[in-house]
């Protein structure tokens, strides 16, 4: 499957992007657009398994397409966050699980976080793609 435009996007923005410094602000950014999780989807069940920092993640489908929602206790995850629910939102739910994880290597950011902050990143990636299955 060829990625959705705005994830291409930001993998563009992201290569762009010289040193450390300027990545952890472009994240920093992206944690402050971050829509609030409504209360009521921060359940046990949504609740992303393996991360070090407090991750909840919530799939909805409606008309064949993918919603997500998410929080996340650390300001750098909650960037991560942003940028996967905004990637993926809207997107098919069919198209959404033909994805695969290797544009998150794309990103860059592997070398910028620390290693627990970068396998969160696939840790909510795949919580996303196992709620979308369940519901599809």
């Amino acid at each position: 499957m060829i990625l959705p435009k705005k994830i291409q996007d930001i993998i563009e923005d992201f290569k762009s992007l010289e040193t450390n410094t300027e990545k952890y602000e472009e994240l920093l950014t992206y944690a402050d657009d971050l829509a609030e999780m409504p209360a009521e989807y921060k359940v046990q069940e949504n609740l992303v398994p393996g991360c070090t920092s407090v991750v909840y993640i919530k799939t909805t489908i409606k008309e064949g397409k993918v919603q997500f929602f998410g929080s996340a206790d650390s300001y750098l995850v909650k960037g991560l966050v942003a940028i996967l629910i905004n990637s993926f939102s809207g997107t098919e739910a069919k198209d959404f699980l033909e994805v695969q994880p290797d544009f998150l290597t794309e990103l860059g950011l592997a070398e910028t976080l620390s290693a627990t902050r970068a396998n969160a990143s696939i840790n909510i990636f795949n919580m996303m793609k196992k709620q979308t299955r369940l519901l599809f």
